[in-house]
This record gives structure tokens, C-alpha cells and sequence, in this order.
């Protein structure tokens, strides 16, 4: 099946030597219905960034640096916190973020942070309902990028469409999120099947389902090849008259 592509804001000339690095999201307002997003804008919103030409630090290697920053009991507000882990990662930018329920709507806040200077260099926001959750990614990731434009350019209506919303669009999105928490690749698998039949035209799970499944395909091949060639190994010295009964023997009860 084909990956849809990720929708993104237009594409807008790269900072020159800009690496963007994007933190944890915050849950604002402490809604534990909505903790699962944490994990899941981070990694949409990374996602995204790529999609639209930025260099962008991986997920696992931020988790590292705040990791360290937090056995270091290093103090400060979240965007001393952030560009210090930005520093450690070789990022330029941070993008600190944060949601919160608005009486039915959810509300996305994020930041441009500079690492060197802890200014803030572009802020976006965007409101509406959870549903159209992916669509207030857009204009969040659209208005960030375009942050040396002028007023109101963010605001692009030519940047590219997501399709309608499906009614299990946040189901799956939880769902996907999840996969993002656990270390079982087994989990993992089956919470990505979840998030793609719950809602197929969403991209994030089933991209990362098909890479999972790849990653598992050569490492099963590579086992295997590995396992032929020490089978071979192993017949040759079974085989061989001048090797020690006793070696000979060992090697034949190991492949019992």
C-alpha cells in the first residue's frame, strides 16, 4: 500500500543551518484523557517538519539529553529546559509545545526557541475541535515556518489538504501514540494495526507500520543467513577427520 503524504505547511526556504529539535508537548491544563498526546505531537509534528525540508534532531536522542538534564537536577522554565536539550542534541531551535482543552475545543500553543540565546523567536497557536486535531498541527507547523514573513502570511490557504477527518480519527491517534510509549515491539505492532484500522487515511501509523514490519523482515533475514552459515561451519567440522572426536561429537549434539 502506499503511504499518503504528510501534509505540511507551503514549502518555505530552510534557515541555513538551522536543526530543529521538538520537545515533549505539555498537557496545560493536567486532563489526564489527554496525557496520550504528549508523545504523539512530538512525534506528528517532527514528522511534519521533515516532510517540509527542516533538519530535525530524532526523537530518542532528545529523550536522552532531558534524561540528563533531569539526573543533573539542572533548574529553569520549560525554555531554559528546552534549549539546554536542544544544545546537547546540536539543535539550533527548540520548538517547546503545549495543549489544553478550551471548553469542547482542544488549543495548540507552540514556540520557536533559540538554543544559543533562549529567545523566542516565533510563536503560533491554533483552536478547534479534537477531531480536527491534524489540521491544527498544520497551521501550527505553517505559522512557525514562516516566521520571518509578515503578519498574516502564515495563514497560507494554498498550503496542501489533509482528507476529511474520519469519525475514528482520535481513537487512532491515541493509538498511535501509545505505540510511541511501549518498548514491546510486539506492542507496538499491534497498536499501529489498531491506529490503521481504526483510521487508514491517517499517515503516521501506517508509515511507521510498514517500517516496523521492514526493520523486522531484515533482521529475521539476517538471523537467518547468520544461523545458515554457522550450520555450514558447524557440518564442515563434523565432517572433518582431522578435528577431535570429542569437538566433532559436541558439534553434533549441539545441532540436535
Amino acid at each position: 500500500s502506499v503511504v499518503p503524504r504528510l501534509a505540511h505547511a507551503e514549502e518555505t526556504a530552510p534557515v541555513r543551518g538551522e536543526v530543529l529539535a521538538v520537545m515533549p508537548w505539555k498537557n496545560l491544563n493536567g486532563d489526564p484523557k489527554l496525557d496520550w498526546l504528549k508523545a504523539g505531537m512530538a512525534e506528528t509534528m517532527t514528522s511534519d517538519l521533515r516532510q517540509a525540508g527542516r533538519a530535525v534532531v530524532e526523537r530518542s536522542q532528545i529523550d536522552r539529553a532531558l534524561a540528563e538534564i533531569l539526573l543533573q537536577g539542572q533548574q529553569g522554565d520549560d525554555a531554559t529546559q528546552a534549549a539546554r536539550a536542544g544544545k546537547l542534541v546540536g539543535a539550533t531551535t527548540v520548538v517547546v509545545g503545549g495543549f489544553q482543552r478550551a471548553g469542547k475545543d482542544l488549543r495548540l500553543t507552540a514556540r520557536f526557541v533559540r538554543v544559543e540565546t533562549g529567545v523566542v523567536e516565533a510563536t503560533a497557536k491554533a483552536t478547534g475541535p479534537i477531531e480536527k486535531v491534524f489540521g491544527l498541527q498544520d497551521e501550527i507547523v505553517s505559522r512557525l515556518l514562516r516566521r520571518n514573513a509578515t503578519k498574516g502570511e502564515g495563514d497560507v490557504a494554498a498550503r496542501p489538504k489533509r482528507p476529511p477527518p474520519s469519525k475514528n480519527v482520535v481513537e487512532s491517534y491515541r493509538l498511535y501514540s501509545l505505540s510511541l510509549q511501549t518498548i514491546s515491539q510486539t506492542e507496538r505492532i499491534l497498536y499501529l494495526r489498531e491506529a490503521v484500522q481504526k483510521d487508514p487515511t491517517t499517515p503516521y501509523a501506517t508509515k511507521d507500520l510498514l517500517e516496523l514490519q521492514q526493520r523486522l523482515k531484515d533482521y529475521q533475514k539476517t538471523s537467518d543467513t547468520a544461523l545458515e552459515e554457522q550450520a555450514r561451519t558447524d557440518r564442515s567440522i563434523i565432517g572433518d577427520a582431522t578435528t577431535p572426536m570429542k569437538a566433532r561429537v559436541q558439534k553434533a549434539l549441539a545441532g540436535i
